[in-house]
């Protein structure tokens, strides 16, 4: 969708006269005292929505005109353009992700949760089967803004870690789970998170191509592998027994508590 088509879409949403030979910008809003949908200032061409007066075909309507113009490079928010689109796309779509958000709000850094909120939508539009390069554009967004915790993040969202660590979480001491979440998160660069799309073989393959390159540049020699739940669990338990006959000199020392698996292997 090219931008007169995307201007064209506001248009009909909100039954107003975009000027398409200037720069449009949008303000989102959130004011349960105001009863306006929208104002719009004709002379500077800016639409302020006010989210809580749209109906939810409305906002369905907005976030894909939204989405559309981020995808495209089309500057129409005036600022956090990608995370004012996160935001009406799962406050509208997905109680799965808003559970994950809402519990983990406060229970984690800031940061951390504003990756985790970019890092639900990476998965949502993953689902929604986005095109390859709309999701490697916004798994570089997340790294470059978020650096390599924000990388884990998005692998450990990706894999469902989060729905697990929720479950984990509610029965934990909040220190407790800090220092676990804080393993996890802040180790991802030696850590292999295994998901239920995971095989055993693509496991080994994972860690004998950790193992080498980490031998090849001299590497810290630990390597430590996470799973969740039985299944998980299991994928992890059948790729140690290769592992054990394919390297020589390592040692694994496995911790298993609360259906959390966690090997740790020494080379």
């Amino acid at each position: 969708m090219v931008f007169p088509a995307i201007l064209d879409k506001l248009s009909q949403l909100f039954k107003i006269s975009i000027n398409i030979d200037k720069s449009t910008h949008i303000q989102i809003n959130s004011n349960n005292k105001i009863t306006d949908k929208y104002i719009f200032f004709e002379d500077d061409n800016v639409l302020s929505i006010n989210l809580n007066q749209l109906s939810s075909e409305e906002k369905e309507q907005l976030r894909q005109i939204l989405q559309n113009s981020v995808d495209n490079g089309v500057p129409l928010l005036e600022e956090n353009a990608r995370e004012r689109t996160e935001d009406i796309f799962l406050k509208e779509h997905s109680s799965e992700e808003t559970d994950v958000l809402g519990f983990f709000k406060g229970k984690i850094p800031d940061d951390d949760y504003t990756a985790l909120r970019a890092s639900l939508y990476l998965r949502s539009r993953f689902k929604e089967r986005a095109t390859r390069p709309v999701i490697d554009e916004l798994k570089m967004e997340i790294i470059q803004k978020y650096g390599r915790r924000g990388r884990n993040i998005s692998d450990l969202c990706s894999a469902g870690y989060f729905d697990a660590l929720k479950e984990i979480a509610e029965n934990l001491h909040k220190n407790t789970f800090l220092e676990f979440y804080e393993e996890i998160v802040g180790k991802g660069a030696f850590t292999i998170f295994v998901s239920e799309r995971t095989t055993s073989k693509q496991l080994i393959q994972d860690i004998n191509k950790r193992i080498t390159t980490n031998r090849r540049y001299g590497g810290t020699g630990i390597l430590q592998i996470h799973g969740i739940g039985r299944k998980n669990i299991e994928t992890i338990k059948i790729a140690m027994d290769d592992i054990e006959e394919i390297f020589q000199n390592i040692t694994l020392n496995t911790r298993l508590d609360n259906r959390v698996m966690v090997v740790t292997i020494k080379f």
